[in-house]
């Protein structure tokens, strides 16, 4: 990408999401995000439409070790209510903070 990321399509969001890009074009892409709320909205919808789907499927596992461990460290782009974690910030003994983005104030928030 150049020095001046366009509103980003569906591929490179889901790559942000799946963190199977380089640290720079992150970087660059999170820098648009912050500046862009239309890709924002994007990014919260294609998030909540994937822990929907995801959800329905863990929803009708039947095996206890099959079941999603619900202390586990939260991925990029999961929704925590109406939250979507964004990056582990800190971690200690009474918890892992994450940076978060909540679609309704329109900002960063931390989350714990």
């Amino acid at each position: 990408m150049g020095s001046r990321v366009t509103c980003l399509s569906e591929s490179t969001i889901v790559g942000l999401l799946e963190g199977g890009l380089p640290g720079d074009q992150r970087a660059e892409i999170e820098a648009h995000l912050d500046a862009c709320a239309s890709c924002r909205r994007v990014v919260v919808d294609l998030t909540a439409a994937l822990t929907r789907s995801s959800s329905a499927a863990e929803d009708h596992t039947t095996d206890p070790a099959q079941r999603p461990d619900h202390g586990a460290e939260l991925q990029l782009g999961a929704m925590v209510g109406r939250f979507v974690a964004l990056d582990r910030i800190g971690r200690g003994g009474m918890g892992t903070v994450y940076t978060a983005y909540d679609p309704e104030l329109d900002r960063n928030i931390a989350l714990k």
